[in-house]
């Protein structure tokens, strides 16, 4: 499938970089694993000349297509300003005023570096307002890759257990058995076992995290249910509520939570939040979401009867 200019950079790669790619998803074995030159628009390159079609788009951000002209030389007028001044600038502003407008859920804004910061300092917020620790997730739901939220994440079927009574597992060594103390997790769309979680533990979880729409598998929307009854649940123990959204093009107000139900929801590496969090914590209330491809869906009850490895589903992509 690759040509020997990609299969000698991967050796060359893998001398100083683990498994030679900086992202574990990068990696799709040794001798077919893409490494690109360029894209533009809906294409791109690979190091042999190679063209494809690019159907993931970053996971979803370039959704005007790579290398578009306009972002481009915007991108070209702002680094010729200076980009790095540890002080705050008016275009900031204006993107945090945009995000607002845009954002039913969103009151105030703080940018973060990366998606993983991002939902790190949403779970510290929530833990801070509630005074508790437990972190409601749901199977196959990523999060970022810090500690508190890397648990069944990707792993075989069978090592989450009973549906009723799941095994909280760690995506890789390196997690500390502890931190599985402050974690509880469920199958994406249980509504049943999500509205037993509350009853047994509302009044210790801290918040909820979660994906609206499933993303590591292509993509599982959620059941309506999965939407509607999560909210008087986590209300009823006042349990923050955060979402890891799929993407800009997914409207906040979405999953049946409105303006006042939610706490944290969250777009990639911005975060949003609600005034009176900001006021108590002299932090915010956050808005986290991810980037989605809408055209790409797949419909399942259970992740779990759907779930497929994260590589074998991104080698179809190109």
């Amino acid at each position: 499938m690759f040509g020997p200019k990609t299969h000698a950079l991967q050796q060359r790669a893998q001398e100083v970089l683990p498994l030679g790619v900086n992202s574990n998803f990068r990696f799709w074995g040794d001798g077919i694993t893409p490494y690109v030159e360029k894209a533009k628009g809906s294409y791109l390159w690979d190091v042999d000349g190679n063209k494809y079609i690019d159907y993931r788009m970053a996971f979803g951000p370039i959704i005007l297509g790579h290398s578009y002209d306009e972002v481009d030389q915007k991108v070209i007028e702002e680094i010729q300003k200076g980009i790095l001044f540890a002080m705050t600038g008016e275009l900031e502003v204006e993107v945090a005023e945009m995000i607002i407008e845009m954002a039913p859920a969103v009151e105030m804004v703080r940018f973060a570096c990366s998606g993983t910061e991002a939902t790190m300092h949403a779970i510290r917020v929530a833990r801070a307002y509630t005074g508790r620790d437990l972190i409601l997730k749901f199977e196959g739901n990523y999060h970022g890759f810090h500690d508190h939220t890397l648990w069944s994440t990707y792993a075989p079927v069978e090592a989450y257990g009973n549906r009723r009574s799941p095994i909280a597992v760690p995506a890789s060594s390196g997690i500390p058995k502890s931190m599985r103390e402050f974690i509880i997790t469920l199958p994406f769309n249980d509504f049943e076992g999500f509205e037993r979680v509350i009853r047994s533990y509302g009044e210790q979880i801290a918040a909820v995290i979660s994906e609206p729409c499933q993303g590591n598998c292509a993509a599982i929307n959620p059941q309506d249910p999965h939407c509607e009854r999560r909210s008087p649940g986590i209300l009823r123990y006042q349990t923050r509520f955060g979402d890891l959204c799929q993407g800009a093009r997914q409207r906040i107000s979405d999953c049946g939570v409105r303006r006042q139900e939610r706490d944290h929801v969250h777009y990639w590496t911005g975060c949003g939040t609600r005034r009176d969090i900001h006021e108590q914590q002299a932090w915010h209330r956050w808005c986290i979401c991810d980037f989605e491809s809408d055209e790409i869906q797949t419909d399942s009850e259970n992740y779990r009867n759907s779930w497929t490895t994260p590589y074998g589903w991104l080698e179809g992509y190109l």
